[in-house]
């Protein structure tokens, strides 16, 4: 439930906001849970019990895919997300893996920017 709320308070008035609503994001939260999350290198973090930040990661066909990036908004602009990806980064080499990617809305600034820091470079757009 709190990375429902979490995802609702990170992507409203964004790039990635379609309208969902809390309850929706909550699905879709369950569904990354339930499927291929690749738990030991995802990471949240959290200020006295309530969830600020988290990096998502799956791993459906042995890639480690990094699906979800997403701060509180009164959080953002603090280095949180860029700091659980680094971890989450740092994990899956440690785990053994030579390659990560990653789905970022194009047009969403500032995810281009930590994951362009990070190293990653885009390959393939997709358009729906």
């Amino acid at each position: 439930m709190q990375l429902g709320s979490l995802m609702m308070d990170a992507y409203a008035g964004t790039v990635d906001y379609e309208g969902e609503t809390e309850e929706q994001a909550v699905e879709e939260v369950d569904d990354y849970l339930a499927g291929a999350a690749y738990l030991p290198v995802s990471y949240v973090m959290d200020d006295g019990g309530a969830i600020q930040s988290a990096c998502l990661v799956s791993c459906p066909v042995g890639i480690p895919l990094i699906g979800y990036v997403m701060t509180r908004a009164e959080q953002k602009n603090r280095g949180l997300a860029a700091a659980l990806l680094d971890a989450s980064i740092h994990a899956i080499w440690a785990a053994g893996h030579e390659e990560a990617r990653a789905f970022i809305t194009e047009g969403n600034l500032p995810s281009e920017r930590i994951f362009t820091r990070a190293g990653f470079e885009v390959i393939a757009t997709y358009e729906e």
